[in-house]
């Protein structure tokens, strides 16, 4: 066989050895589910009584969406769920009081760049929005305040439209200085002594699905 002939069948065969590029699809869809890592507010009861409001570690679980408007870069909107318990921690003496179940939403938009690497998409993401804490049981109002998220992970697509995805995000909710959040049941009122930054950490999983 002459020369020429198997420097085309090599190249043939190179060539089908390569995976063939992903089809980028414009809209994904991320239902997700994970952990999350609690976070503290410090507070004061009826002005005198200093101490921080713990929430407790647990599962949470959420729903993201996001439109590709260049190559790697999309835009997000997102929201997520967790159901944690209040525990009021006193500084300097006493016992952690265990005072009620509370809700919390995250609702943020923000973009997600991603290195595309064959299948595999590492990627960072930023966003902006607010949370939502619902006390449970008490004669009080959920609260609303500014939060910002900031993660990352990555994204490893099985087909052009399924991908299995795992990230770690990093909620900030601030809190307005000397602004009351709730109050309990035997009627002691929490407020936020200097502001401060609600921080929580989650490690999250789930599919996307690429339309």
């Amino acid at each position: 066989m002459r020369p020429l002939p198997l420097f085309l069948l090599a190249g043939a065969l190179l060539l089908a050895a390569v995976p063939a590029a992903r089809a980028q699809r414009p809209l994904e869809v991320h239902p997700y589910a994970g952990y999350r890592v609690g976070g503290s507010i410090g507070v004061e009861v009826d002005e005198d009584t200093p101490g921080d409001l713990e929430l407790d570690n647990g599962a949470h679980y959420g729903v993201m969406a996001g439109l590709r408007v260049a190559d790697g870069l999309q835009l997000q909107i997102s929201w997520n769920h967790q159901e944690s318990r209040v525990d009021f921690d006193p500084r300097g003496a006493g016992e952690t009081l265990e005072l009620f179940d509370v809700g919390i939403d995250y609702f943020h938009v923000g973009v997600d760049y991603a290195l595309e690497v064959d299948r595999l998409l590492p990627f960072l993401s930023l966003g902006l929005g607010t949370t939502h804490i619902d006390p449970q049981g008490v004669d009080r109002d959920g609260t609303w305040r500014f939060s910002t998220v900031f993660g990352g992970g990555v994204r490893y697509y099985l087909s052009d439209g399924f991908a299995l995805r795992a990230q770690v995000r990093l909620h900030s909710t601030f809190m307005d200085s000397r602004s009351e959040l709730f109050c309990d049941a035997q009627g002691g009122c929490y407020r936020t002594m200097d502001g401060g930054t609600l921080i929580q950490t989650e490690f999250s999983g789930g599919v996307v699905l690429a339309f």
